[in-house]
């Protein structure tokens, strides 16, 4: 390892986790600032999510900063997936800013079927926004408990969109979200879905 190599490892860490705090920060925001909270009780599955949400962010924070890889070649690739995700999670808030779109794990019928803007590419962009900023923690870390941790909370994710895509066809939007469905990837575009 060269004299300067250890300084540029800690530039990494200090920007990566810069990064992930900002992509945590929006994500909790969009909770309090962008999500309508649904009328009645808030269901337990919503109460997993919000502590997995936390243990998630806690331990992202101590695995990136004491936990971290000396491996250039996996933190720059890390460092470019949580910078996408922050920019697909503010590019989904922008285009939604004045739709009403309400928190996950709710009885609530969907009010409207959004297709546009980054809904074009994917069926769930915040989604896939949360996603890539916990697996970019894990290449950045190459932590077994992070990766862990994310396994379970793509388990979640998964199940909030069962529930959001049977509301939608059961519902008064079907057939147009059946159509949608057939163009366009749950997380991930359709072109990377081949078959």
């Amino acid at each position: 390892m060269s004299p300067s190599e250890p300084i540029l490892f800690l530039i990494l860490q200090v920007l990566f986790l810069a990064i992930t705090l900002l992509c945590f920060g929006s994500f909790l925001w969009s909770v309090i600032g962008v999500f309508r909270k649904p009328k009645g009780s808030i269901s337990v599955m919503y109460r997993v999510l919000q502590v997995s949400s936390v243990w998630t962010w806690v331990y992202s924070i101590y695995a990136i900063s004491l936990k971290s890889s000396l491996v250039l070649w996996v933190q720059i690739p890390a460092l470019i997936l949580a910078l996408f995700s922050l920019w697909i999670f503010w590019a989904t808030r922008n285009w939604i800013k004045e739709k009403d779109f309400s928190l996950v794990f709710n009885n609530e019928a969907p009010s409207h079927l959004e297709t546009c803007g980054p809904f074009s590419w994917v069926r769930h962009p915040f989604y896939s926004s949360y996603l890539l900023c916990y697996f970019s923690v894990v290449l950045f870390t190459l932590d077994l408990l992070m990766a862990v941790t994310v396994i379970f909370m793509v388990a979640l994710y998964f199940k909030a969109l069962n529930d959001e895509e049977r509301k939608f066809q059961l519902g008064e939007f079907s057939e147009a979200y059946n159509q949608y469905r057939e163009k366009t990837g749950a997380l991930f575009p359709k072109f990377f879905i081949r078959g």
